[in-house]
């Protein structure tokens, strides 16, 4: 069998986590969110690119998963925090190409929607 690439994307991060949905409660569509080392969140939808987002706060990846029930994005913190985005709250934030960026606070920041502190390291979210 040979392996070929059909179609590629280059980020500007290395990409750690990823997770694939019908975000924004699309049907018949499956969409791309790719979580790289520095807390970008990149998401493809089909074959293009359609935005990305800084967590804020953000240290070190750990586990992403996608709830369709909801429509919402759950990571965790290096803080022992489970944090959950919803896809249309990260869609509508102003864009920040760097962290620098995030901290200077200009136009509508990306917030968390609901937090819980586990008190301990999140090894895998399901």
């Amino acid at each position: 069998a040979v392996v070929s690439t059909q179609s590629g994307h280059y980020g500007r991060g290395t990409a750690c986590n990823m997770c694939i949905g019908q975000f924004g409660s699309v049907k018949d569509k499956d969409f791309i969110c790719v979580q790289s080392m520095d807390g970008m969140l990149s998401f493809f939808e089909q074959d293009s690119f359609a935005f990305s987002r800084f967590l804020p706060q953000f240290l070190i990846p750990g586990p992403l998963c996608y709830v369709p029930s909801t429509d919402t994005f759950i990571t965790s913190s290096s803080g022992n925090y489970i944090e959950a985005y919803r896809y249309q709250t990260l869609a509508v934030s102003t864009q920040s190409e760097t962290k620098d960026q995030i901290k200077a606070g200009t136009g509508k920041r990306l917030r968390v929607d609901w937090t819980s502190n586990i008190g301990d390291n999140v090894v895998d979210l399901k």
